[in-house]
This record gives C-alpha cells, sequence and structure tokens, in this order.
C-alpha cells in the first residue's frame, strides 16, 4: 500500500514540475522534456489516471505521443545545450541533425556541409539542403554496407580457392612424375596468380599507410582553429579530405579484385562446379557490376563541385 501510495506522488510531483517548466519556459523546454520523459519511461501517466503515454500528452500538452517523442530524442542529443541550440538553429534542423551519427553531425556542426552554392554553416544552410544532405549520406552508408557485403562474399571465395590451390600443390608433389602438360599449366597459373596476389597485397599496405597519414593531417586541421585559415588552406584541407575518402574506395576495391582475381582463368573449375555454387558467384557478379554502375554515374556527375 505504502509502494502504491508512494509512487502516485511520485508521479503527481513529476507532472507537476513538466506542468511548471511547461508554463516557465519556452515550449520544449529541456527540463520540461526530461520531466516528460520520466513519466513516460516509469509509465508515471497511469497513477494520474491515464491508460496511454498519448491520452497523457494529449490532455495535459495538447500535443501526439510522436511529436513529444521527437523532441525528447532530441533534448537528449544535444543536453543542456537543448534550447540555445534550438534558439540558433530552429527545430527542424535540430531534428535532422539529433537523426544523424554523432560523428556526422559532429562534423556538419563544425564545417557546415556542400551544397550547390558552394560550403555553407549549419546556419547558413536551409532545412531542405539539410535533408538532401542525410539522404546523399544514407546512400553512401548504404554503398558503403554494400560494398563490406562484397568483400566478405569475396573473402569466401578466397578462402576456398586458397583451398583448392593447396589440394592442387599437394598432387603437385604426389603425382610429379605423371602429371598431364594440361594439369601443370594449370598450377603454373595458380602460382602466379599467387604471386600477384601477395604483390598487391603489399602496394595495399603502402596505400593503407598513405591513408593513415592523410588522415593524421585531417585530424590536426580539425584541431586547428579554422578561423585562422586563408582560403587556401580551408581548400587544401577540404581537397586532403576528399582524396583520403576516395582513396580508402580504391583500397576497398584492389583488395576485392585482389581475393578474386585468382579465379580469373580457372575456366575448368567454373565449368565443374555446381549449379548452386555458380548462382552464387553470379549473386556476386551482379551486386559488383551494380555497385561499379553506381560508381561510375557518381564519377560522371554534373554535381561534382571543382574545389580549385
Amino acid at each position: 500500500m505504502n509502494n502504491e501510495l508512494s509512487l502516485e506522488v511520485k508521479a503527481q510531483e513529476t507532472h507537476e514540475k513538466a506542468v511548471g517548466f511547461y508554463k516557465i519556459s519556452e515550449q520544449y523546454g529541456y527540463k520540461f522534456l526530461m520531466e516528460i520523459k520520466a513519466i513516460r519511461d516509469e509509465k508515471l501517466y497511469k497513477e494520474l489516471g491515464f491508460e496511454n503515454f498519448e491520452d497523457y500528452t494529449l490532455n495535459n500538452f495538447d500535443f501526439s505521443k510522436r511529436t513529444i517523442n521527437e523532441r525528447i530524442q532530441t533534448a537528449e542529443t544535444f543536453g543542456e545545450n537543448f534550447e540555445r541550440t534550438r534558439a540558433q538553429l530552429g527545430h527542424s534542423k535540430m531534428r535532422n541533425l539529433a537523426n544523424m551519427p554523432e560523428d556526422k553531425r559532429n562534423y556538419v556542426m563544425d564545417n557546415g556541409i556542400e551544397t550547390e552554392n558552394g560550403n555553407k554553416s549549419i546556419e547558413e544552410v536551409t532545412t531542405r539542403e539539410l535533408e538532401e544532405y542525410k539522404k546523399q549520406l544514407k546512400q553512401q552508408q548504404e554503398q558503403n554496407k554494400q560494398f563490406e557485403e562484397m568483400l566478405r562474399k569475396s573473402d569466401d571465395e578466397k578462402s576456398q580457392l586458397e583451398m583448392d590451390l593447396q589440394r592442387e600443390r599437394e598432387k603437385e608433389v604426389e603425382y610429379k612424375e605423371v602429371l598431364p602438360e594440361n594439369v601443370k599449366r594449370k598450377l603454373e597459373k595458380l602460382e602466379n596468380d599467387s604471386k600477384l596476389l601477395e604483390q598487391r597485397e603489399q602496394e595495399n599496405k603502402k596505400m593503407r599507410k598513405q591513408i593513415h597519414e592523410q588522415k593524421q593531417k585531417i585530424i590536426e586541421n580539425q584541431n586547428n582553429n579554422s578561423d585562422n585559415f586563408t582560403d587556401d588552406e580551408r581548400i587544401s584541407s577540404k581537397r586532403l579530405m576528399a582524396e583520403t575518402n576516395l582513396l580508402e574506395i580504391k583500397e576497398y576495391t584492389d583488395e576485392f579484385l585482389n581475393n578474386v582475381s585468382i579465379n580469373a582463368f580457372r575456366d575448368a573449375a567454373i565449368a565443374n562446379s555446381s549449379d548452386r555454387t555458380k548462382n552464387m558467384i553470379y549473386e556476386c557478379s551482379e551486386d559488383v557490376i551494380k555497385w561499379a554502375r553506381t560508381m561510375q554515374s557518381k564519377l560522371d556527375s554534373n554535381s561534382i563541385i571543382d574545389i580549385d
């Protein structure tokens, strides 16, 4: 009985705090939203006579549950800076920023975004431009996931090919005296492909080192006070970041090609594979073609901005 009374008292006190903050502060003040969050999370609205959170918010504040939940999410994202940031940017921009990954959100707030009219700060950018940036960001994330899946499939293929190579090597040792010429040629091809794979892996290591060094330069530039940069320095910094991102894509592409290039001339292996295996490889090739077409489209796009 005492526990029930205590919970009812807590619900009433929390509700009164929320109403008080709502009346004395701006509509979506941070403290108001945190009290409402407690009422939602702890289901205190039931102690106030409401069946669900929607009824509580509509009856007391004339806002739907969805609207209040959006405001709570935004308030949690910006914390004590919520009201100051809302006064500076407005609710629509804050909502878009709150839905971004933290690293992307921080970058946009510090550096702005690229638009058709050049770089704009977060204060200057329109809500539509910010939404378009989010759309492009989502497309990029989907492409990255697609490419990661391609790499995963290529890793499986690489493992299978390495096992095939090992078996062929064992056969070569066991039947060296009686190997037909066509089998010897296939083994030589496998050996050459393996050496090429190792050579490209060394090239990729050099590229990874270059990417790491460029990322360190970007971090150093971001840690400096960008207000002191000249226009040329800002352009150089943005060019460095763009080059680094493209080098990463090239590294992933080279890695993928290295993993599957050993299979380039193995017509016999393809011919002797089961239909199930062939279908799996066919699906992989469709993914590769789709990714390549998307990348070529982006590279040929007229929307590419010349920063020189």
